[in-house]
């Protein structure tokens, strides 16, 4: 019987939407022999304004679709998600599965030097308090300032132009936090990375700006190469000297919202430097029944 090689199945990347790609980029750039399995749930994007019961499904049925894929590792590349279903997620997977949140929070309590760091993401993510657990777990001193920003990723995804929007409401929420005493900024939604340039224009350059899907990536490649999940590839090398390429597939759930899959394409070609990609429709059970939002004015995130 011919010798399977369990390192070269791939990495699975699980998002609401685009966020997760700026994780999939460092990986890609990084590891580029690894193979990926992207999955953006669009239909039910943005996670941010659901309960905690829904993105704690909803990553589950991610998860599950990714598993039929046969990963050897998940990256769930939302903080929403990463903030209130993994434990959902370690007790239904049998495979590695790496949040973004400890990565983000690990890198943010190293770099800053006044002690103060600012967060800033979603309702969800920020409503859970999943980022200043683990920072007070590494230094009970750190002084923890947060903020939610509701608008900002629903923006992104759906890739409104120009940047005069985007500023007026990173300032909106940034003045919420004393931004005199930061001097790190956790960026808590891996959406906010695709319009850094305007967050630097923003903060300005003595702000440090900890983008949470490098952080995770530089994680997720330490980790496997601690346990020896990397890929083996006896070659190394082709005949010009190039890392092999992993393959790379991408799935998104169906959307309503006709330019959505556009927008994602555009997007993901434009940060990921790709001529052209092609997307699939992922399939899963259940989902025309929990598209729309529920109401969240009595439930807890």
């Amino acid at each position: 019987m011919p010798h399977i090689n369990r390192n070269n199945r791939p990495i699975g990347i699980f998002d609401s939407g685009l966020g997760g790609l700026t994780v999939l980029g460092p990986l890609v750039d990084n590891l580029p022999a690894e193979s990926t399995v992207y999955l953006g749930d669009l239909a039910r994007t943005p996670y941010g304004a659901r309960t905690s019961g829904e993105i704690r499904e909803f990553a589950v049925e991610g998860l599950r679709f990714l598993a039929q894929h046969d990963i050897k590792a998940l990256i769930v590349a939302c903080n929403s998600a990463s903030s209130v279903a993994m434990a959902d997620l370690l007790s239904e997977a049998s495979f590695q599965v790496f949040d973004v949140i400890s990565p983000g929070a690990k890198m943010a309590a190293l770099h800053s030097k006044s002690r103060s760091i600012g967060v800033i993401g979603t309702t969800a993510t920020i409503n859970s308090g999943a980022y200043e657990l683990e920072l007070k777990t590494l230094d009970i001193n750190l002084r923890i300032f947060q903020a939610d920003c509701p608008q900002l990723a629903p923006m992104i995804e759906k890739g409104i132009p120009g940047a005069s929007a985007y500023v007026s409401v990173i300032r909106d929420c940034l003045a919420r936090l004393p931004m005199q005493e930061i001097d790190t900024l956790i960026l808590g939604c891996t959406h906010y990375p695709l319009v850094r340039n305007i967050f630097r224009a923003v903060c300005g350059e003595e702000v440090r700006l900890i983008d949470s899907g490098l952080a995770t990536a530089e994680a997720i490649e330490e980790a496997l190469r601690e346990s020896g999940g990397l890929v083996e590839d006896p070659q190394k090398t082709d005949l010009n000297n190039r890392v092999p390429e992993g393959s790379r597939e991408y799935y998104v759930t169906s959307t309503k919202v006709m330019n959505h899959m556009e927008v994602f394409r555009d997007m993901a070609q434009e940060f990921l430097g790709v001529e052209s990609l092609s997307i699939k429709e992922a399939e899963i059970a259940g989902l025309a029944s929990s598209s729309a939002p529920k109401p969240t004015s009595t439930t807890k995130t």
